[in-house]
């Protein structure tokens, strides 16, 4: 379960408040947006609209309801709300970059003042999380934070953009911060070297900047290993698959495979084409939002690596739209998955509950005992069985089932998860399996 709230003016009681069942990945989530300064309330508003927009794109109109005037959520007090447990929460402080409201900073100049929830959030690292939001482009904004707000990475919206963009963009910052998306975002660049190498080296490069992994050929393979073997093994581990299509991409058997693999494997695709390609491409398999054509305007020469790049408004479109699509195919992939597995309890007649506070599924009356399936939208990684291995401790079950792909998974890192839950009441299962996996759950031999 998913409570955004958001104060539109520092001096109003009521918090603009919307609830949803977005499905968690790493529990349940509170979300307080807030600004000390006036002058504020059109980009406050713009935000809470945007994170309420996004969720309603992944999961349908009727995910949210709201915004609302309510009273503001105690942080303190959130946790042992309705079952709510070691839920994730979140104070987002906006700021212009200019002004201040409170005590002198190290600069000599007002600072905005730390406000009750952020306060909180503040003093309770362990399960809190503040984010403090900055416009772009204004030397010395930085300064009008106090020392605590300064010693966190700052997140910086662009004033570049249109208003909707800039306030989506910062939406699915804030989502994936609270735990509704991930911030462990993974990127396979699939590209021909003669024609577009100049332009997978950009993306590689602002994307690392943007704290994605990355997969790209020419540096993130070992020498001395096999090469194939280690492109499928990269797919596995990805969310999302970038394709530079160019006019003889489909003459490599290699960039042939890796869009295969997607498509089979229902990685999130994202298809990049050059103008000299047209109309006529093969891909008939995919989407139309998933294709963004270029404007010869967006490309240049490449003064140094073969192929063409693209210019820096060109480069800033690619980047936004695959910030865009990742994340929120990220959150519709546990979705779906999740519904996978509903289905499959469904067909056998297995008492079983959802829980939206966790975004898992239930079965407490198993023949195994009380099992918890929690849906993961892609391979599971260390992170995912912590979080399961925690949320078992709070949920008495006798087993957590972390479920996504995992037929991919390399044998190293196969051997590091298995490992990591050696004695524990927490395995991990293959999508495909889920029947498999049901048949030993109804045996009680789970």
């Amino acid at each position: 379960m998913l409570t955004v709230q958001c104060r539109l003016h520092p001096r109003a009681t009521a918090w603009q408040t919307l609830e949803c069942g977005a499905m968690a990945i790493s529990g349940p989530a509170l979300i307080q947006i807030s600004s000390p300064l006036e002058g504020m309330t059109e980009r406050l508003q713009g935000l809470l609209d945007a994170i309420l927009h996004v969720l309603r794109v992944v999961q349908g109109p009727d995910t949210a309801t709201g915004p609302c005037p309510a009273a503001m959520v105690d942080p303190g007090q959130w946790r042992g709300q309705a079952g709510h447990g070691d839920g994730h929460q979140l104070a987002v402080v906006l700021g212009d970059g200019v002004l201040g409201d409170g005590e002198q900073g190290e600069a000599g100049q007002p600072t905005i003042s730390i406000e009750p929830p952020v306060r909180w959030c503040l003093d309770h690292p362990e399960r809190a999380w503040v984010l403090p939001v900055l416009p772009a482009g204004r030397p010395g904004a930085t300064n009008t934070l106090p020392a605590r707000l300064q010693a966190l990475n700052v997140c910086f919206w662009s004033a570049d953009l249109p208003e909707a963009e800039a306030d989506e963009e910062l939406a699915l910052t804030v989502l994936a911060r609270a735990g509704i998306t991930s911030l462990d975002r993974r990127v396979f660049i699939s590209y021909r070297r003669q024609d577009t190498e100049a332009m997978a080296v950009q993306l590689f490069q602002r994307l690392s900047q943007r704290n994605y992994s990355v997969f790209l050929d020419t540096v993130s393979i070992q020498p001395g290993v096999d090469f194939q073997q280690q492109l499928f093994e990269h797919l596995a581990d990805k969310t999302m698959v970038v394709m530079l299509e160019s006019a003889t991409f489909f003459a490599s058997h290699w960039t042939q495979q890796e869009l295969s693999y997607a498509l089979r494997n229902d990685l999130s695709l994202l298809v990049v084409r050059l103008p000299e390609v047209g109309a006529g491409h093969p891909l008939v398999q995919v989407r139309a939002g998933d294709v963004l054509s270029l404007e010869a305007a967006e490309l240049q020469p490449s003064s140094d690596i073969q192929g063409l790049s693209l210019s820096p408004p060109g480069l800033d479109r690619v980047v936004r739209l695959i910030h865009r699509i990742h994340d929120q195919q990220m959150m519709a992939r546990v979705a779906q998955v999740g519904g996978r597995i509903a289905a499959a309890l469904k067909a056998r007649g297995l008492d079983h509950h959802p829980s939206p506070e966790e975004g898992s599924l239930d079965l407490p009356h198993s023949p195994a005992g009380p099992i918890t399936l929690v849906p993961a939208g892609r391979p599971p990684g260390l992170a995912d069985l912590h979080d399961a291995a925690t949320r078992q401790r709070r949920r008495q079950a006798a087993k957590q089932v972390v479920i996504g792909r995992t037929a991919g998974i390399a044998a190293d890192r196969q051997s590091q998860l298995d490992w990591a839950i050696a004695g524990r009441s927490v395995i991990y299962c293959d999508v495909e399996m889920i029947d498999s996996l049901l048949d030993v759950i109804v045996e009680g031999r789970l």
